[in-house]
């Protein structure tokens, strides 16, 4: 009887859990085939904005002071599984504007003089004055942190996270993006969390790009730039972890009757 009571406690705690955890594989960075440029009138032109990040030779991290930057690995890796994005910024203002921190596109603005990314996409930013970090899908709000996260010329870490998912018959369900604070990074609690219905790729070397929001000196810094590659995640179906629990529950109640 023991037993089976605590065979019922383990599976009502795996029913519980919505994921199984993600092996993370850090990627080299590599800056050898980063667009910063696009063809226009038939001539190939410089990208005003786009930048490649500056590569530690040490320890393989990546910064970032002006315009906007791609990522490139050295890896034969797609993400179009989980991926991670780990990044120290700095911010030098008060009133952030909405400032975009990261999107998963960016589209050319012909309306300039030269050619210049715009975020587009999903983007993580930063709300205008309150220092909150908001998750969007354009321009449009999805989640945000309660509180506020970014502060005025305070280097804050932050971890940008997105866990593909698919049931148990490797059905795709889309993903969940995740945001967290500080230097424990997953270890801590999400300050954003929200699921998409849909698989968002990490695209190397041109639109998925970081913002400093300025193009000559950056308003946003970033230092320890960091790229993870992930698996899926496989979520059980809540029908049959219900079913095991009643027949768990089944077999405790005919073993009860059993022993008297």
């Amino acid at each position: 009887m023991k037993k089976t009571i605590i065979a019922l406690l383990a599976l009502a705690g795996a029913a519980g859990a919505s994921e199984d955890t993600v092996t993370w594989k850090q990627l080299t960075l590599d800056n050898s085939d980063i667009v910063t440029q696009s063809m226009k009138n038939g001539t190939l032109t410089d990208i005003g904005n786009a930048r490649k990040v500056t590569i530690d030779e040490e320890n393989g991290f990546g910064s970032l002071t002006n315009g906007s930057a791609a990522l490139g690995w050295s890896e034969n890796v797609t993400l179009d599984q989980s991926w991670k994005l780990t990044f120290t910024v700095n911010s030098r203002r008060s009133d952030w504007s909405n400032s975009v921190l990261f999107s998963t596109s960016a589209s050319i603005d012909t309306s300039r003089n030269n050619n210049n990314y715009t975020a587009d996409g999903y983007r993580l930013a930063i709300k205008s004055s309150e220092g909150a970090l908001a998750l969007r899908d354009g321009t449009t709000d999805l989640e945000a942190s309660d509180t506020m996260i970014i502060s005025s010329n305070t280097p804050i870490a932050l971890t940008l996270v997105f866990l593909a998912k698919q049931d148990s018959e490797r059905t795709d369900l889309g993903g969940t993006f995740l945001v967290y604070v500080g230097d424990k990074g997953e270890n801590g609690d999400a300050v954003v969390s929200y699921d998409v219905d849909e698989r968002v790729t990490f695209t190397e070397n041109s639109t998925t790009r970081l913002w400093t929001n300025d193009g000559s000196n950056g308003y946003e810094k970033y230092s320890n730039i960091a790229l993870y590659s992930g698996g899926v995640v496989t979520v059980p179906e809540p029908a049959t972890a219900t079913l095991s629990l009643l027949a768990l529950a089944g077999l405790a109640a005919r073993r009860r009757r059993a022993s008297r």
